[in-house]
């Protein structure tokens, strides 16, 4: 009988250790699993973020971190409801504002950057555009110029008496 007693007590003290493991520690470590799973998550997609080629690719990173970032805080407010979970919740919240704010930064860099490629780009297209035109219209002048050269045969004396003066005069270029 005292066997009996002390293997029944036994039991239940082995029944409750387990009970309070299964109750407390094993979803604390499934949130922590979890955690740190968004936190990969959130590691992994931040060089994306960085490194977007255009705004719909910004965008999508932004949505993409937005969404990890949430889960984020959801698990830290799990862990934070749990019975010892609270101090460990605070440090986590201050370290995920933090990464928010840095996320945030970051994002702010690569629209700055972005906005500066389509400026330039926008730039460029102008610069092209005026060198295309430019082109056009020095070829037929530089023409004219050679074709007046080649016509009039000069002495050094008649150059330095500026008889190439009648063909600046009359250039297109004069009336702009």
């Amino acid at each position: 009988v005292l066997a009996s007693v002390v293997a029944f007590l036994s039991y239940d003290r082995v029944g409750g250790r387990l009970l309070d493991i299964s109750g407390r520690n094993i979803p604390a470590m499934t949130i922590s699993l979890t955690l740190a799973r968004e936190s990969a998550e959130i590691t992994a997609t931040a060089p994306a973020l960085a490194s977007a080629p255009d705004k719909k690719s910004h965008d999508a990173e932004v949505a993409a971190l937005g969404g990890h970032l949430q889960k984020l805080t959801a698990l830290i407010d799990a862990l934070g409801a749990k019975r010892d979970g609270a101090a460990e919740a605070a440090a986590l919240r201050d370290t995920a504002r933090k990464l928010h704010e840095n996320l945030l930064d970051i994002s702010g860099s690569v629209e700055r950057r972005l906005a500066l490629k389509a400026q330039r780009e926008n730039l460029e297209s102008g610069l092209r555009s005026a060198h295309r035109l430019l082109a056009q219209r020095l070829g037929p002048m530089v023409d004219e110029a050679y074709g007046a050269l080649a016509r009039t045969p000069q002495s050094p004396a008649e150059a330095r008496e500026g008889s190439l003066a009648p063909i600046a005069e009359s250039s297109p270029l004069r009336a702009r």
